[in-house]
């Protein structure tokens, strides 16, 4: 996507994937912009279980964001495969569509904002997403 995205009113970049006309992102990304702030959360992996961990309000320990070959923006990259592993949020199963990409999962941006209480607003005007930890999600 050519959106401009904002966490706070800071203009950041990350890799979003336009799937079925919604923006998805990379969840350890969002993990690390929200780190911090009263919306961080850790991101766990169980390989033997195959699950994805989520634990609200603790920190996010991973690497700072990576980007895709910029030959992915021509259309000529891997597709997009709807994951099957479990996801837990603190704990307790909670059904979240995610698609994998080359081993990274992607979340619908609106799914996590509702999920960790962030609000999550676009502008068609400036086609800017913004993230804001500040308010709940709507």
């Amino acid at each position: 996507t050519d959106s401009s995205i904002y966490v706070n009113g800071k203009k950041i970049n990350l890799d979003v994937q336009e799937i079925n006309g919604s923006n998805y992102f990379k969840l350890r990304d969002i993990a690390y912009v929200l780190n911090g702030t009263e919306k961080q959360f850790a991101v766990g992996w169980d390989n033997a279980s195959k699950t994805i961990s989520l634990t609200t309000n603790q920190p996010y320990a991973g690497e700072a964001p990576t980007f895709f070959p910029d030959y992915y923006y021509f259309g000529i990259g891997p597709t997009a495969k709807l994951t099957d592993s479990p996801i837990l949020v603190n704990g307790a199963q909670k059904e979240l569509y995610a698609y994998n990409i080359t081993g990274s999962n992607f979340f619908k941006l609106r799914d996590l904002g509702q999920t960790f209480d962030f609000y999550v607003g676009w502008d068609s005007a400036t086609q800017s997403i913004t993230i804001d930890t500040t308010r709940g999600y709507q």
